[in-house]
């Protein structure tokens, strides 16, 4: 499958590097408007949140990645012509694949959230025990977690192609955006904006710990996809009152790194 390659083993100093800007950068955004204004920079929870940013991006996520791609080159592309439609892609101007791109990934994004909610809630409650937000929970994932990530979104990937700079930026963009919606900033976009980009705020409802709110806005970028199927959540200048999994649960979930790790496996799913 040549070409059939995600820049995703990220190493040590890449991550550190990456890590030291993003959080200068949002140190400062988050001072502007913040959602929750008695929450300090580094929570009480950063430090474990950090740890998954690091045990994923230097273990699990290279490790699955590798995992998959060995399944795809040796069990799918003998089966399935391989980024069927990339060719196709490439001739497109460069602004059109990065739009497109954004929003194939962000539609996987969104199956792959409803699926984590609905049969593996023990696993992806993991980032829902969070209960305060900021950029870096966006990286607060259980490994099993990434797991499911990586082989929807390469087997996106197989599929429908992009090998270019097209999708690259749309992987980059998706990423940022990604810290973007889950900083502690106090921002909802106006119509008919909101009903096609994701905000901050809008962000924040996923991870209320309201009724009303469950089960709602899992894109990480279109709002306008949660829209198309129904799960599409924004009270009008309103914000959530708490964050969480809930206070019963919330009262035997660990706070150590070792103990979040060790959670979706004695936990009864949602």
């Amino acid at each position: 499958m040549d070409g059939f390659h995600i820049d995703i083993l990220t190493g040590g100093k890449e991550l550190f590097i990456e890590l030291l800007i993003v959080g200068a950068l949002f140190f400062l955004i988050e001072k502007l408007r913040p959602a929750e204004k008695q929450i300090k920079f580094i929570k009480d929870d950063s430090r474990q949140e950090l740890g998954f940013a690091v045990l994923n991006a230097l273990i699990a996520t290279p490790i699955f990645a590798l995992l998959i791609f060995g399944v795809f080159e040796f069990l799918v592309e003998p089966l399935v012509p391989y980024q069927m439609f990339d060719e196709q892609i490439q001739t497109l101007p460069i602004l059109l694949q990065v739009i497109m791109g954004a929003f194939i990934l962000d539609f996987s994004t969104y199956w792959r959230h409803r699926f984590t909610h609905k049969y593996v809630w023990n696993v992806h409650s993991v980032h829902h025990a969070a209960e305060h937000l900021n950029w870096l929970t966006s990286m607060r994932l259980h490994p099993a977690d990434v797991l499911i990530a990586v082989i929807f979104d390469l087997t996106v990937l197989y599929f429908i192609g992009f090998t270019g700079a097209g999708m690259t930026f749309a992987i980059v963009i998706l990423k940022a955006y990604n810290y973007f919606t889950h900083a502690n900033l106090n921002l909802q976009f106006d119509k008919p904006m909101r009903y096609i980009f994701a905000s901050p705020n809008f962000h924040r409802w996923h991870h209320a710990d309201e009724v009303s709110a469950y089960d709602k806005n899992f894109c990480s970028m279109f709002s306008l996809i949660d829209l198309m199927f129904g799960t599409y959540h924004h009270p009008e200048n309103q914000l959530p009152k708490a964050y969480g999994i809930g206070k019963e649960a919330q009262k035997g979930y660990p706070k150590s790194f070792l103990g979040q790790l060790a959670y979706p496996f004695r936990k009864s799913k949602k």
